[in-house]
């Protein structure tokens, strides 16, 4: 069982601006508004549980390794710590998870990892397409809910579990002691098809916040503050990251922002890529995210064809596959 210490009750602020999100969330379903998904709300937790796990990690002089996971997500997620299971990064994860069924199955497989179980709308449960409604809605959440813990003296590295770790990145993150916020950066997206490998493939040099340190430094907080209001107010419009990045490169606030390389922390674009610009780019970077593709059944299929997919069936692990493809450390 996780211990959690008590804390102050200071959470007031933050649990008025996530019980406003969760509401907003019911008449702002994906092709619709009503009144009546009002009456499907649910009661709202308040953070101070999640914060105490982060302490928790904290005091063991590690960074808070936190991602979002719901009903719809979870093989997606059973696949990732399968991945990561020998890579003595467990104890520093925190999956917060956003309906019942996902709480109690990551309980029940994995019993040593922290998961925290937040409470919100029986909306959050679904596989919800890139684009959707409900996506955004969720990504607004999980901005919110991330900024009450930079708010409470919490750094943390925030990631998505549709990824395959090939290395353990963690010492990567060792170079940046000095700054506010290091984020992956975007694949190019054009001509990354070329069918003679040509030099077409680049980095974008704009931010992604699927693989993001984020520091409780003055910056951190002031960045991450104004992208969550900016967020919200357009959040049919705009994305947390194209925020982020406008954010970052006018040093808004005083922001000290860095990229990781491509080379280290490759998104979905390296499975477009032909050999030669894959081995110029990313030969074999720590990190590959699946991204630039819709609906989680495609995200599965694209890791099963590339050897990126770490489950037997539902709950158990394929160590061979692991042991195949992971280099330890």
């Amino acid at each position: 069982m996780i211990r959690t210490r008590k804390t102050p009750p200071i959470f007031a602020v933050g649990v008025i601006s996530l019980l406003v999100i969760s509401c907003y969330l019911l008449v702002f379903r994906d092709g619709e508004l009503g009144q009546q998904h009002v009456a499907k709300a649910t009661t709202v937790s308040d953070i101070r549980g999640l914060v105490a796990m982060s302490r928790e990690i904290a005091a063991m002089k590690k960074l808070p390794l936190i991602t979002l996971a719901n009903e719809g997500f979870l093989a997606v997620t059973h696949s990732w710590l399968c991945n990561t299971l020998r890579m003595h990064v467990h104890e520093q994860v925190i999956v917060i998870a956003t309906d019942e069924k996902a709480y109690m199955d990551l309980k029940e497989g994995w019993p040593h990892v922290r998961i925290y179980r937040y409470n919100t709308t029986q909306e959050m449960t679904g596989s919800y397409t890139f684009g959707a409604n409900g996506y955004r809605i969720l990504l607004l959440l999980r901005v919110r809910i991330l900024l009450e813990l930079l708010k409470h003296d919490v750094s943390f590295l925030l990631f998505e579990t549709d990824c395959v770790w090939l290395r353990n990145p963690l010492p990567v993150l060792d170079a940046y002691a000095g700054y506010d916020v290091v984020g992956a950066q975007l694949g190019h997206t054009l001509d990354y098809r070329d069918a003679r490998g040509e030099d077409a493939p680049m980095a974008t040099k704009n931010f992604s916040v699927n693989f993001m340190l984020v520091r409780a430094t003055e910056g951190g907080v002031a960045l991450w503050e104004k992208m969550a209001s900016r967020l919200q107010r357009h959040i049919g419009s705009e994305w947390e990251q194209n925020i982020v990045d406008f954010l970052c490169k006018q040093r808004f606030g005083g922001v000290n922002c860095e990229l990781f390389p491509y080379s280290k922390i490759a998104d979905g674009i390296w499975y477009m890529m032909v050999e030669g610009a894959r081995n110029r780019l990313a030969a074999r970077p720590y990190v590959i995210n699946n991204n630039y593709i819709k609906g989680v059944e495609n995200k599965i299929k694209r890791a099963k064809e590339n050897r990126h997919w770490f489950l037997k069936d539902e709950r158990n692990c394929d160590l061979e596959m692991v042991d195949g493809l992971t280099r330890f450390q």
